[in-house]
């Protein structure tokens, strides 16, 4: 929506006057008062409507809005109660907007059966009803479940997400999510900072990995069309990934994983995003576990450089990182270990498997053609 409601609301007129028997008409322009913040007039165009229009759901939808946005909620109640006596049909914004009047009415019992039934009609696929559980969600006070309500509406590309921007009904979730985002970028430079004072100078799994795993997070996202709350999850998790590693290379995908849930809470990190970076973590363990899409993700991309142009001279860093600390002596060793792995590794996404796979292979038969030429 661009927002251009007192522009709109001219050109309604306008057209209401050539058709005045639109429905059309009363409903863009009961809209276009709404959001200005013109609620009396949005409710006298609405009544006006509904003389003309009895059977019309998406007054009495828009008129229970109202209703709700001046915390009028008996009216509220009332009003979508009217609309549903109207009709078999029963729109997810309406179910909604009553589960959030009874919530504040405190009749939690209605309200969590009106809740109840959204979920199972988000499970049985029924189109729209995501972002009016993540309406649901946010009247109950259940800020996370909003938000995760609100991600699966992007997943699933619900229309009504066009309000976005301009529904006053969602103004505190748009200001979480503000503050979240700001939250995700603190983190992202109290991780950095970290790592750039306590990361170990090893040959290979130093800051300049860790990065270059941020890389291709990035690039493999958005190959994958991830959507932007998923991506800051996962550069968090990227730049988390080795951090145990400050600690000890034993165990250091669980060590991170810890370090994960200590660091990011003091910054209002949601627990579900935390316990989510946590997986993505743990799941880099060799032989890597991926289960999500994120989880696989980031799998890939700590192993992008497999399937690249750098390979060797990215692995020779690996072998000088392993024969610093005694778990391969020579070259040939390290070869066999090289072709091992690369003949029992597997990528997770479709990007990785259509750009990385091919190059790998042929890695895989040069460290085999090296090993066949004895010096």
């Amino acid at each position: 929506m661009m927002g251009r409601f007192d522009e709109a609301a001219t050109w309604l007129e306008t057209a209401q006057k050539l058709e005045p028997g639109s429905i059309a008409c009363y409903n863009y322009r009961a809209l276009s008062f709404y959001f200005r913040g013109f609620f009396a007039e949005t409710i006298a165009v609405l009544d006006e409507g509904l003389k003309l229009f009895p059977g019309v759901l998406r007054f009495y939808d828009l008129k229970g809005r109202v209703y709700l946005t001046n915390e009028k909620f008996k009216e509220a109640v009332e009003e979508i109660e009217k609309g549903f006596a109207t009709s078999v049909v029963r729109p997810p914004s309406m179910v909604a907007y009553q589960a959030v009047a009874y919530a504040k009415l405190n009749e939690t019992t209605k309200a969590q059966r009106l809740v109840d039934e959204l979920i199972e009609r988000s499970n049985k696929q029924d189109k729209g009803v995501n972002v009016y559980l993540t309406h649901a969600c946010l009247g109950l006070g259940e800020i996370e479940n909003a938000l995760a309500w609100y991600a699966k509406a992007k997943q699933t590309n619900d229309v009504d997400l066009i309000w976005w921007n301009v529904d006053p009904l969602l103004i505190s979730l748009r200001q979480h999510k503000d503050e979240a985002s700001d939250s995700f970028a603190q983190s992202e430079s109290h991780v950095l900072q970290f790592l750039q004072t306590n990361m170990p100078a090893h040959a290979y799994h130093n800051l300049a990995h860790v990065l270059d795993v941020l890389q291709a997070v990035q690039v493999i996202a958005s190959a994958e069309k991830v959507n932007d709350d998923d991506v800051k999850l996962l550069r968090l998790a990227a730049l988390l990934h080795d951090i145990g590693f400050v600690k000890s290379p034993k165990e250091h995908e669980a060590t991170g994983a810890a370090m994960a849930k200590e660091m990011l809470p003091q910054f209002g990190i949601p627990s579900e995003a935390i316990e989510q970076i946590a997986n993505m973590i743990l799941a880099t363990k060799l032989p890597q576990s991926p289960v999500t899409i994120l989880e696989s993700i980031l799998c890939d991309a700590d192993l992008d450089y497999l399937g690249r142009d750098d390979f060797f001279e990215i692995g020779a860093r690996l072998y000088e990182e392993l024969k610093a600390v005694g778990a391969v002596e020579t070259e040939r060793e390290w070869n066999l270990v090289q072709r091992t792995f690369l003949q029992s590794h597997k990528y997770h996404t479709a990007f990785s498997k259509a750009q990385r796979e091919a190059a790998k292979q042929k890695h895989l038969l040069d460290v085999q053609h090296k090993l066949s030429v004895r010096s």
